[in-house]
């Protein structure tokens, strides 16, 4: 990949994409964080482009509410190598979503120191706390309309506690 192309995708998951963790497994009694790195767009030819320039990534069409609207298509990455891969390549690149790559480069680090590869499906319990922590904080710059731009204390004090933030 160029750099041109680098920092295209950069700007596309800035403006139009989502970094998130979420919650999964609750039915099976397995819950566990989930990455996901998704881009919507009206133009499923750019998500094309994109997912081959990638080299992967799953695209569908997405339902829409209204009639009148066009059709959406929504390109979609879940596994851990190819977060890491694309996390990786953008890190110091992306500008609103900075604080949601550091995350994830995070999360990742923490399930690879434990389970030995990027791309493991489960989590051991020891890393239960650390990941539902940088969930917590993903979900906090996730959120919509206005928002803290720092923890509440109580916030705060958790996370020292499992040595995520600085004093």
């Amino acid at each position: 990949m160029t750099e041109f192309e680098v920092g295209y995708l950069a700007g596309i998951i800035d403006g139009e994409g989502s970094i998130a963790l979420y919650s999964r497994g609750e039915r099976s009694g397995r819950r566990r964080p989930v990455p996901v790195i998704t881009i919507v767009s009206t133009d499923r030819e750019l998500l094309e482009y994109i997912a081959a320039l990638v080299g992967r990534g799953s695209i569908r069409a997405r339902k829409t509410d209204n009639p009148n609207w066009k059709q959406c298509f929504q390109l979609r990455w879940r596994g851990l190598e190819d977060i890491y891969r694309i996390c990786s390549l953008i890190d110091g690149r992306v500008i609103i979503k900075r604080g949601q790559v550091d995350i994830m480069l995070t999360f990742i680090g923490v399930r690879k120191a434990l389970c030995g590869r990027h791309d493991s499906k489960w989590s051991p319990e020891e890393t239960f706390d650390e990941e539902f922590a940088l969930m917590e904080r993903m979900r906090l710059l996730n959120q919509r309309g206005p928002h803290p731009k720092e923890l509440t204390p109580k916030q705060a004090d958790f996370l020292r506690g499992l040595e995520l933030v600085e004093e």
